[in-house]
């Protein structure tokens, strides 16, 4: 069940977090089961489970895409 509910992400629209973190996870199982974990306990059983820590590659706020597209199509200019 805990991997079922971490493979299909949160739901924001129910009040969970935009993205699952071990305290986040830790918060949960206390809700629904009344067991209390600390981060590094859920670490364990998330490893357990066979996944592993990831995060989101950040994005820059000013991204251009037009200029990352042409790039990926010819690298970089030189003067």
């Amino acid at each position: 069940m805990l991997i079922n509910l971490i493979l299909r992400g949160p739901d924001p629209a129910k009040g969970e977090p935009c993205a699952w973190t071990l305290p986040d996870l830790c918060r949960f199982i206390e809700e629904r089961f009344g067991k209390s974990m600390c981060p590094q306990s859920m670490s364990r059983v998330v490893r357990r489970l066979g996944l592993s820590r990831q995060k989101a590659r950040p994005v820059h706020p000013q991204k251009n895409p037009k200029a990352a597209a042409t790039f990926e199509k010819r690298g970089c200019s030189r003067p």
